[in-house]
């Protein structure tokens, strides 16, 4: 009956439709029926006219009835009247603009190596989508444009997996759909972690995309990374630098502890630009952390109409609500799950669909580029600009694997020396190839070590399947592969270096130095014992014919030796050369070393050893006068904490037993030796909670060796830290403490890219639990200050342990840091044991309230960055003087030279330059022996951009603040 109308409204919608030559919006009419089918009528006022409407058909029960009004472009009173029979419900709605909303949806899959399958069926997989994307092209071809099918590369590896094989057509296929902007190319080769980026490989990331950019004409304009949390500070300058303008992103929060996510999304607006320390910017947008990089997917875009018509509005709607400001928005869409998934041509299917019936919202499949040059062209005013490093959650992970990371942050020091001797055959002349395909197979290497997977899904729950173990011997044999190869072109390279260096009567030691200022240093070498003068004693002479004092390290099976010098003022990017004579080794100088009980010093400290743990409890700086340690710490100084569980759920337990004695002295150092273990004790109460206790007493390091190092001319203090660890699934942390007291001390690091200030230089709820240190960390107050390099170790923790804390902000009462080593707390893909042998080398000094960023900078590059040394034997006729030389020069200590490699295209060689302490600067650089003639400023993929100005042989290059640049030299 009539009366039994009981309810009666009008709701808004986001929606849109064609009528009439315009648009119209969609309304939907809420009528609550309680009694049978029944008909009535609508009356609708809107803007000074009426319009009446037929229901012939009320259904019992709640429903709703479209009907369409005129767009309005401003809020605008409608008036409804609903009459059935004798009843007469009235209601009034203020209709505002329909918001035009183009929705792009970003098809791709998620390049996970290993993390669902192994990762040889992974590379097959991607290799067969590829096949696929280019046959869905062809079926979409006659599609409207905004349905056809569309495809964003995530990362490069897959591609070039997939070009390997590919036949000459299937490559001709998709090249031209690439042209064609169906398919784009990203930047980068991998997603990385961060915290194992160095300078030169976050430039050699982004490569092999511009590489086939330029092989088969097309430009990369965006970058997209999944996944991971955090981007190093130089990424935006190295992005920009390329021509790559924007960076999707897509911060998984997924992971947690206790409920609390494992990573944050910044606390930024969408979109935003991003920019370095030097001011370069690309612009951001980041994925909805809600559903990762899996919107499109979870919104029904890849399932069928009717369930994206029963999830996407009520989206759009909860984003305007929200004060989402923009009419456009980037959906990341996958198929049949997130990693590794196929691509589906249904997406193309539900998008035309879709829109044959709505006007808006419109759906467009569309690649990540194309998202951006609407939002760019239509907003990009408007957008906030943020500058910081992006400082990543997951840069724990690599600890889960502490050996294997130790031995590629080694790699990519000895790699990068490698280059450069490889280099300087362009600037001899000298006809030796240029290993240009083995560079790039150990950058390939180091970059999918570094690459952001560790393991398959279920490594941590089925630690002993045999896919778990194979898996991880795959990724583990990219850091093996890279070492082995890195290692090998660094000794052809020293090797060939010998061979150019003419010599008298006497064999020649010489020694290689490749960063860019003269250094004083360490240096060992391996003597031969067919030398005539290793038999019998020998002297070390300079150039001027001073003894140089050395000292014996090893005498090797066979009867070859290992001595230990230093080497003084070896210069920039250049060599020095060292004659061994007959006679007896200097004398002369009397050793400052002493050690006495738990006591050692030199000239520059007195350190006194802990006795209980082996760590340093004292460091008395000679020449400041000044006390190192915190003495109200409850820490030591390079003190093993091993954490038995994950904080605030854990026990924690340091070295005991340790038995402290000299391990001998010489001519250029001296050491002492703590040796002890590490014990569980069983039925430990966990640390700061009640909810659990040590399962068994264990040793779980029953060999710890710490071993502290003072040198002779050089003030600087060496630890040596190795251990044997048993494997263990229980969850475990291995730390070193530097509780250093520096009164009113601030901290900076190095990252990818150059310093910045933690808690300072960071975008808001970027990670503050741990940070990544590439060469060096200082922490320098009015009084004094100490600049620290870790070799293996590449991630602190600031202030104190904070894993399991998950802070917003940095909030620092001391200059206590720790190096995180080891752990094994995640719950995937990062590894969920480890056991064996490790070593763990760190390094410090102490200065005055001067020492700068360039100081610091030249403290940790030395110490990370070995001199290298070979044996050149009588009478070698080689064309350089067998005395010393420099084959680059820069004359600004505040710029760096980082990378010297031969050019890509074969034209000259290519520097890079990085200024580092914000002073924009003209700096002159120099080459020798062949000088350069032409030289040519050029983006970060060795495309020339200008000519610079050559006069004599020197090149004028202005480098910006904190700024990267890459230079063309033609000798």
């Amino acid at each position: 009956m009539p009366g039994d109308i009981s309810g009666f409204a009008v709701l808004k919608t986001i929606f849109l439709v064609k009528e009439g030559g315009g648009l119209a919006q969609l309304l939907n009419v809420q009528i609550d029926n309680s009694g049978p089918v029944t008909a009535g009528n609508l009356l609708i006022e809107l803007a000074g006219s009426s319009r009446n409407i037929e229901l012939p058909r009320i259904r019992h029960g709640l429903d709703l009835y479209p009907v369409t009004v005129p767009e309005v472009t401003s809020p605008t009173l409608a008036r409804f009247v609903l009459e059935v029979g004798a009843t007469r419900l009235e209601s009034e709605v203020m209709l505002d603009r329909v918001r035009h909303w183009q929705v792009y949806l970003t098809h791709f899959s998620h390049h996970d190596l290993g993390y669902t399958d192994l990762p040889e069926a992974c590379i097959q997989a991607h290799k067969d989508y590829y096949n696929s994307i280019i046959e869905y092209c062809r079926q979409t071809e006659d599609f409207p444009d905004d349905a056809k099918f569309r495809w964003t590369c995530d990362t490069t590896w897959a591609v070039k997996y997939y070009l390997q094989d590919a036949s000459e057509r299937q490559i001709a296929a998709f090249f031209d759909l690439v042209r064609d902007g169906r398919i784009e190319i990203t930047a980068q080769y991998a997603a990385f972690n961060s915290a194992l980026l160095t300078h030169e490989e976050l430039v050699r990331s982004i490569y092999y995309a511009h590489e086939l950019g330029r092989k088969y004409g097309f430009r990369v304009t965006s970058a997209m990374t999944t996944d991971i949390p955090g981007h190093p500070w130089g990424f935006p300058q190295v992005l920009a630098k390329s021509g790559v303008r924007y960076l999707a992103t897509a911060v998984n929060q997924d992971w947690a502890q206790d409920g609390v996510p494992r990573a944050k999304v910044p606390r930024v607006s969408r979109p935003f630009y991003w920019s370095s320390a030097d001011g370069s910017e690309v612009l951001v947008w980041n994925s909805d952390p809600k559903y990762i990089y899996t919107e499109g997917r979870e919104l029904g875009l890849t399932y069928s109409y009717d369930r994206a018509m029963s999830r996407l509005p009520a989206y759009l709607k909860s984003l305007e609500d929200g004060g989402y400001q923009y009419d456009a928005i980037n959906l990341r869409t996958t198929w049949k799950g997130a990693d590794n998934a196929p691509p589906c041509i249904s997406l193309s299917r539900i998008v035309r669909q879709w829109n044959e019936k709505w006007a808006y919202p419109k759906l467009r499949v569309a690649t990540s580029s194309q998202f951006f040059e609407y939002m760019e062209r239509e907003y990009g005013d408007r957008f906030p600009h943020y500058t910081g490093d992006w400082t990543d959650w997951w840069i724990d992970g690599p600890g889960s694997s502490a050996y294997e990371t130790g031995i590629t942050r080694v790699a990519h020091e000895e790699l990068a020396s490698a280059e450069k001797l490889a280099a300087l055959t362009l600037l001899l002349g000298e006809g030796r190839p240029y290993p240009k395909e083995a560079i790039e197979q150990a950058y390939d290497n180091l970059m999918l070590y570094d690459e952001h997977t560790w393991g398959m899904w279920n490594n941590v729950s089925d630690p002993y399947l045999p896919t778990t173990e194979q898996e991880w011997a795959t990724k583990a044999a990219f850091a093996n592969d890279a070492v082995r190869q890195s290692r090998g072109l660094l000794d052809e390279g020293i090797a060939w270096l010998g061979r150019q260096v003419r010599s008298d009567e006497s064999a020649l030691v010489v020694v290689f130095n490749a960063l860019s200022w003269p250094r004083t240093d360490v240096v060992r070498v391996r003597l031969d014992p067919t030398m005539e003068h290793v038999s019998r004693p020998f002297r070390l002479l300079d150039a001027a014919g001073e003894a140089v004092p050395y000292q014996l390290i090893e005498s090797h099976k066979g009867g070859s030796l290992t001595i230990a010098f230093v080497a003084r003022d070896v210069p920039s990017c250049g060599y020095k050369s060292y004659r061994l004579v007959p006679g007896a080794a200097a004398t002369d100088k009397q050793p400052s070393f002493r050690a006495e009980g738990n006591v050692l010093e030199n000239s520059f400290y007195r350190v006194t050893l802990d006795e209980r743990t082996g760590a340093i409890a004292s460091v008395w700086d000679k020449e400041l006068r000044l006390e190192l340690v915190d003495q109200a710490s409850c820490y030591k100084l390079n003190q093993y904490v091993y954490d038995a569980g994950e904080p605030p759920i854990n026990g924690r337990f340091f070295a005991e037993a340790m038995g402290i004695h000299g391990s001998g002295s010489g001519a250029v150092y001296g050491s002492a030796v703590a040796i002890g273990k590490c014990r569980i004790g069983r039925d430990a109460r966990l640390s700061w909670t009640n909810r659990g206790r040590v399962k068994e007493a264990a040793d779980i390091s029953p060999w710890i060796r710490q071993e502290v190092i003072l040198y002779e001319d050089i003030k600087r203090i060496d630890l040596v830290n190795r251990l044997y660890k048993e494997e263990t699934l229980e969850k475990e942390g291995l730390y070193y403490a530097f509780p250093f007291l520096v009164k009113d001390g601030a901290f900076k690091l190095e990252i990818a890219g150059g310093p910045m200030r933690p808690g300072e230089d960071q975008l808001p709820d970027s990670c503050h639990d741990w940070h990544s240190v590439q060469y060096w960390l200082d922490v320098t107050g009015p009084e004094c200050g100490v600049t620290w390099s870790s070799r293996e170790v590449p991630v602190v923790s600031l202030g104190d342990i904070n894993t399991g804390k998950w802070q917003s902000d940095l909030r620092l009462d001391n200059t206590t840091f720790f190096a995180y080593a080891m752990n094994n707390y995640w719950a995937t893909n990062f590894k969920e044991r480890q056991g064996g042998d490790f070593t763990f080398r760190f390094s410090f000094t102490s200065h005055g309230p001067g020492w700068g960023v360039a100081d610091a900078n030249r403290f940790g590059w030395g110490y990370c960055t070995d001199l290298q040394a070979v044996v050149v034997p009588p009478g070698q006729a080689g064309r350089l003087a067998g005395s010393t030389g420099s084959f680059v020069e820069i004359d600004a200590p505040n710029v760096m030279l980082f990378t010297l490699k031969g050019a890509e295209d074969g034209d000259g060689l290519v520097v890079r330059l990085l200024e580092l302490e914000g002073r924009a600067t003209t700096a002159r650089l120099s080459t020798s022996p062949r000088t350069v003639s032409q030289a040519f400023r050029t983006d970060m993929v060795e495309r020339n951009l200008e000519p610079l100005p050559v006069s004599g042989g020197v090149v004028t290059v202005p480098v910006p603040g904190r700024g990267i640049e890459s230079v063309r030299l033609r000798v």
